[in-house]
C-alpha cells in the first residue's frame, strides 16, 4: 500500500481515483505514478482504476449505437464455455470465434446465451483469436516471440515490411470487430 513519506498513513481512495481519471486523460505524471503503484501491486490503485474503467464503460453504453450495456441493466448469466456464474457485466466477453459473435446488448435484448467469463476469455478465446488471425495472414512468428505463458511479445515478431503490413491489417480488423 502507498504510504506518505515519514508518516506511514495510507492515502484516501479519492487520491487514487484522481490518478486513475488523470491517467486515462493522458496526464504523463499520473501515468508514471499509476505504473509505479501497479508494479507495487497497490490494491487501492487497482480498485480505483477498475471503478474508473467501469464508469467509462457505463457512459459508453449510453451512446447511440453502442453494443454495450450499463452495469445496472445486466442480468447475471452463466458462461457458455465453462458454466461459471458471471455476476457483473464486466466479467462477460464476446466468445467469438468459439461461438457466434454476441455483444452484451444482444445477449440482454435477444436473450442470447453466447457470453463467456473472463477466465475463458483469457484462456480459450483470446489464444484462439490470435492463432486464427495469424494462420489466416501467415505472419512469421519465431518461437522466441511467444513468452512462457503463451502470449505473443510483439516486439520480437520478425520485423519486415510484409509482416508489418500484415500486422497492421490484423490490428485494424480486430479493432473493427471490437467496435
Amino acid at each position: 500500500m502507498y504510504k506518505n513519506k515519514g508518516f506511514g498513513e495510507a492515502k484516501p481512495f479519492a487520491y487514487y481515483a484522481r490518478i486513475a481519471e488523470q491517467c486515462t486523460k493522458g496526464d504523463k505524471k499520473s501515468q508514471k505514478l499509476f505504473n509505479k503503484l501497479m508494479r507495487e501491486k497497490d490494491p487501492q490503485m487497482n480498485a480505483a482504476m477498475a471503478n474508473h474503467m467501469q464508469s467509462i464503460y457505463d457512459n459508453y453504453a449510453c451512446q447511440e449505437g453502442s453494443t454495450m450495456i450499463k452495469s445496472t441493466d445486466y442480468e447475471p448469466m452463466n458462461c457458455c464455455l465453462c458454466g461459471a456464474r458471471m455476476e457483473t457485466i464486466h466479467d462477460t466477453h464476446n466468445p467469438e470465434p468459439l461461438t457466434p459473435r454476441t455483444y452484451a446488448k444482444e445477449a440482454l435484448v435477444k436473450g442470447s446465451p453466447h457470453r463467456c467469463c473472463s477466465k475463458c476469455n483469457h484462456e480459450k478465446v483470446m489464444p484462439e483469436r490470435v492463432t486464427d488471425k495469424f494462420q489466416k495472414e501467415r505472419v512469421n512468428v519465431p518461437n522466441d516471440a511467444i513468452d512462457e505463458e503463451g502470449f505473443l511479445t510483439l516486439g520480437e515478431v520478425e520485423n519486415s515490411e510484409e509482416n508489418n503490413a500484415k500486422w497492421e491489417k490484423i490490428k485494424r480488423e480486430v479493432n473493427e470487430e471490437d467496435n
